[in-house]
């Protein structure tokens, strides 16, 4: 359930922010599940730590529309999980959020 909260606010703020594509790749590496959203907008203008704040807004139109909270969310979902969330630009442009879950045995692992 965590995972796909986190899928839908990347891919949200990727359709929010793009000017015509987004891209979604998941897959599996050893025993990580990594979800990357990227889309062709003009990208991060802040740095990754201020990106995942909460209540980080990058446009102050965005305060009439949303909390300032998904990206924050996502990343304590994806360290609940042992895993990571990371924020960056695309070398073309756009911004890429890669959001990391580890998965210990046969499923993911609990974190309480």
């Amino acid at each position: 359930e965590l995972v796909l909260e986190v899928a839908e606010n990347l891919v949200s703020n990727a359709l929010r922010y793009a000017r015509t594509e987004v891209a979604v790749d998941i897959r599996m590496a050893g025993k990580e599940l990594e979800l990357t959203v990227m889309d062709d907008g003009s990208g991060f203008t802040v740095s990754e730590q201020q990106a995942v704040k909460a209540y980080f807004h990058s446009n102050p139109q965005d305060d009439l529309e949303h909390s300032g909270l998904g990206m924050y969310i996502s990343r304590v979902y994806c360290e609940k999980h042992g895993g990571r969330l990371a924020v960056g630009n695309a070398e073309t442009g756009g911004a890429v959020v890669k959001a990391v879950f580890y998965a210990a045995g046969d499923g993911f692992q609990e974190h309480r």
